[in-house]
């Protein structure tokens, strides 16, 4: 788990690509441990579970899944930024 005093990755602007990839993984992995524990729970419980806590439960596996697809997405962008296009390489001489 984070250190509390750790700055949100989300939150900081300058985030390396390696760092938002990692934070990406490391959310993924949660929502997929979330999402497998919950299946577990669904099957083993016999719909005798509370709704409301189920839903609750799936909407943090959704935000969780949220942050990392944020963290992917600001990689991207940084990589496509920062990588030279293929296409430029062409128009040079």
């Amino acid at each position: 788990m984070k250190d509390t005093n750790e700055r949100w990755i989300l939150e900081d602007d300058d985030a390396f690509t390696d760092a938002l990839l990692n934070e990406a993984s490391e959310w993924l992995a949660y929502a997929q441990g979330t999402a497998s524990l919950l299946a577990e729970w669904m099957r083993d419980d016999e719909g005798e579970g509370d709704r409301r806590e189920l839903s609750l439960a799936l909407g943090g596996v959704a935000a969780m899944m949220a942050v990392g697809r944020i963290c992917v997405q600001r990689a991207h962008t940084q990589v496509l930024f920062d990588s030279p296009r293929h296409g430029d390489a062409s128009h040079e001489g």
